[in-house]
């Protein structure tokens, strides 16, 4: 069965809808849970593509995004919001793909936004993939809670032409999770982490993170941590690697995890503050 919708899809006030095995093309904005509760299920094989979708709009509003199973795909052509100012989530499992120009998670406070990417099927990861910009808080808003959880396999490509940033807005705090065998975060550009709140990333379990670049503690407001934790934990930044750039930066590498750099900077510019530490493992 295949759907093409010409108008604007809301939903709201605990709507929800399944699509199982078939194609639903909207023409307009895909809003989930504006003003109220909504969710939107895609699995089955099935395919769901607009040029915009915003989950959890406004404050008190709820959205949920589930995208699941072997060539259930959502296609967003524009931006993707989950949580502008209210709560939202997007879990994309067992082999399924979302695929996004550019993705934002928590615009603004009281925004509190999570995206989980987890697992895999016949050997299909998971699979997030950005085009062109993802930000864990606007840079041009404050507060708000930022999550993105990759783990059990999940992989997330981003190409950050235009910006990887990690708690971009002022007083936010957003967190990376990357745990797990198989689990993969790619990045093309620099990762900015704690731009101007309170970023981190932590990785474990034998996961894996590639970057051309990586600054914590970007602004003398931003505050960015990185750990690296356990055997086969493996951080690959094929650049340079600044910690403490204008603000607060902090790398932790313990039980056997593994840093590879270009090149590193520690405490870069006056009045920043750098910090790593390596510890011993045998």
């Amino acid at each position: 069965t295949t759907v093409d919708d010409p108008l604007a899809v809301t939903l709201a006030e605990a709507a929800r809808v399944s699509l199982h095995g078939g194609n639903w093309s909207s023409a307009g904005i895909t809003r989930i849970g504006e003003g109220g509760g909504g969710n939107l299920y895609v699995t089955g094989g099935g395919g769901f593509s607009t040029p915009q979708l915003v989950d959890g709009q406004d404050a008190g509003s709820e959205g949920d995004v589930h995208v699941s199973g072997v060539e259930s795909r959502i296609l967003v052509d524009g931006s993707a919001s989950v949580a502008s100012r209210g709560r939202g989530a997007l879990t994309i499992s067992d082999g399924a793909l979302f695929q996004v120009e550019q993705l934002e998670i928590t615009r603004e406070g009281p925004g509190d936004g999570a995206v989980l990417v987890t697992g895999s099927s016949e050997g299909t990861p998971s699979t997030l993939e950005i085009l062109s910009r993802l930000h864990l808080g606007d840079p041009d808003e404050s507060g708000g809670t930022s999550t993105l959880e990759i783990n059990s396999g999940g992989r997330v490509s981003v190409n950050a032409q235009n910006g990887f940033f990690v708690a971009g807005s002022s007083g936010g705090t957003a967190t990376i999770n990357v745990a797990g065998t198989g689990s993969t975060l790619e990045s093309s550009e620099t990762i900015q982490l704690g731009r101007r709140g309170h970023g981190a990333i932590h990785l474990g379990s034998g996961a894996t993170i590639s970057s051309e670049s990586v600054t914590l503690g970007g602004s003398s407001s931003g505050m960015g941590v990185g750990n690296i934790d356990g055997a086969e934990s493996r951080w690959t930044v094929s650049d340079n690697l600044v910690v403490g750039e204008y603000g607060s930066g902090s790398l932790n590498v313990t039980s056997g995890g593994l840093l590879e750099t270009g090149g590193a900077d520690i405490g870069l510019q006056n009045n920043s503050l750098g910090h790593v530490s390596v510890d011993v493992w045998i």
